[in-house]
């Protein structure tokens, strides 16, 4: 009598639990790291943007009268600041986020070694357990 069961079902019976377990971590550990690449470089779009902002706002305040009457936006508001203020928040703001997207790369670069360190890891656990690369090839058709 056949069985009702898939050939992939019947494939991953014969790998070791220790392997499959073994490979589920890896699998999630891939995944987050992965995460952790895309928030970090969204972040880092953020604060290089910031950056281009307070530069671009630098530069047109460069060439105005130093009598020019300046605002910021606070909230929905908009409050009265001296030019020299404003500029002197501009970069402040320059170097702040420059000294945070210092601090993200360095992450990024971290990350993205813990994540080929586990892509590594994966391929050696296949490359050294047959029946579970079977088992998961046979599993994603």
């Amino acid at each position: 009598r056949p069985s009702s069961r898939s050939p992939a079902s019947r494939a991953m019976d014969a790998v070791d639990d220790e392997k499959k377990a073994a490979f589920v971590e890896l699998q999630t550990s891939l995944m987050q790291t992965t995460t952790q690449i895309r928030t970090l470089q969204q972040n880092m779009a953020q604060r290089d943007g910031d950056v281009r902002r307070a530069k671009l706002v630098q530069t047109e305040l460069s060439s105005m009268p130093d009598d020019t009457r300046t605002y910021l936006a606070l909230g929905k508001a908009f409050v009265m600041e001296g030019k020299k203020d404003v500029e002197d928040l501009m970069a402040r703001t320059i170097s702040e986020k420059q000294v945070e997207l210092e601090g993200l790369e360095k992450s990024r670069t971290y990350v993205l070694k813990k994540r080929e360190e586990c892509e590594g890891q994966i391929r050696e656990l296949l490359s050294s357990t047959p029946d579970l690369a079977r088992a998961i090839a046979a599993a994603s058709r």
